[in-house]
C-alpha cells in the first residue's frame, strides 16, 4: 500500500468514525453535535477521495469547495455541493453562537445531515480501489 493510499485509508476511518458519532448522538437530543459530526465526515471522506488521488490536503472545512475539487477529478461529487453547503453552515452555526441565529436542529435537520454525510461516504467508497490484500507478494 502506497503512502497515499494509506493517508487515504486513515482520512475513510475517521470519517466513518465521525459518522458513527453523528448517529449515536441523534438518538440522545443532541442535534447541533449531530450537524457538526456529519460535516466532519463528509469533509473526511472527501479528503479520503483526494489522497487516494495523490492531492494535497487543504487545510479547510469548507466541503463545497473540496467536492469542485474531487469532481474535477471524478464526476458524480457535485450532486452533494447544495447540501454539503447547508451541512456546513448550519454545523459551525451550533458551535459558534456568534455567527447569527442561534436555531437548534430539530430532527429532520438530523436526518438531512445524516443522509449526506452517509451519502458522501458511500459515493467515496465507490470511488476508492478496493484495498490491497496485504498478505499478497
Amino acid at each position: 500500500m502506497s503512502a497515499d493510499d494509506e493517508v487515504a485509508a486513515e482520512w475513510l476511518s475517521v470519517a466513518e468514525s465521525d459518522l458513527a458519532a453523528a448517529n449515536k448522538l441523534s438518538s440522545a437530543d443532541f442535534g447541533d453535535a449531530v450537524l457538526y459530526h456529519c460535516q466532519q465526515s463528509a469533509e473526511k471522506a472527501v479528503k479520503a477521495f483526494l489522497a487516494s488521488q495523490r492531492q494535497r490536503n487543504q487545510k479547510t472545512h469548507d466541503v463545497p469547495r473540496l467536492l469542485r475539487q474531487a469532481e474535477s477529478l471524478s464526476p458524480g461529487f457535485a450532486t452533494f455541493i447544495d447540501d454539503a453547503a447547508w451541512v456546513c453552515d448550519r454545523a459551525f452555526r451550533y458551535r459558534y453562537p456568534d455567527r447569527g441565529e442561534l436555531e437548534f436542529p430539530d430532527s429532520d435537520d438530523e436526518q438531512r445531515g445524516l443522509q449526506l454525510a452517509t451519502d458522501v461516504l458511500s459515493f467515496v467508497k465507490s470511488r476508492l480501489p478496493p484495498p490491497e490484500d496485504e498478505d499478497e507478494d
